[in-house]
């Protein structure tokens, strides 16, 4: 782990993160710890990422931007252009403006 993520206790700014109890976290924070691994160059957590698999029918925008995110990245499971864009595309259509924005790199 990078030196400055040492001193930041994830645990404690997440409770939910002890028993990778994700369901608990809100959306908003688990787009901020997604950023913390991907910002940092850290593997994401392989029960995050099936939390977030098991949502996949959700029509939550977020869910399916941090999927997206999670297919692009490489990072605990291997990328996947055609779930990338999928996920963008579900998350973009609900009005996520990243996602619009990811999208609109991609193409």
């Amino acid at each position: 782990m990078p030196e400055h993520l040492k001193a930041i206790n994830l645990p404690k700014l997440f409770p939910a993160l002890e028993n990778n109890n994700f369901e608990k976290l809100s959306l908003k924070e688990m787009l901020v710890l997604q950023t913390i691994w991907h910002c940092n160059d850290l593997p994401i957590h392989e029960a995050f990422i099936k939390y977030l698999t098991d949502q996949k029918e959700s029509d939550d925008s977020i869910i399916h931007f941090m999927l997206g995110k999670v297919y692009y990245c490489d990072k605990g499971v291997s990328q996947d252009l055609d779930k990338v864009i999928y996920h963008y595309h579900l998350s973009a259509e609900r009005g996520f403006a990243k996602a619009q924005s990811n999208l609109a790199a991609i193409y």
